[in-house]
């Protein structure tokens, strides 16, 4: 049985996550992370890809993080 810290940290990381990425970007929006590539599709392409590749490092450190807080108890 999860206990009632672990179920609110759980609960408070799904809303930490969702709020995040609730809330889509647009291309060519202020801050945008390629905004500044030339429209050339290969240097598009690669601003893309390692945008992702940076979100989704990020995202595996903090799915590490909560499973160091919510490991299974073991009868």
């Amino acid at each position: 049985m999860i206990s009632p810290i672990r179920s609110g940290l759980l609960l408070l990381a799904i809303c930490i996550c969702s709020c995040s990425i609730t809330e889509a970007q647009h291309m060519n929006a202020a801050g945008a992370p390629c905004q500044k590539t030339s429209g050339v599709t290969i240097a598009l392409d690669s601003c893309f890809a390692r945008t992702y590749r940076a979100a989704d490092d990020q995202l595996n450190q903090l799915y590490k993080q909560i499973r160091q807080v919510l490991t299974p108890e073991l009868p």
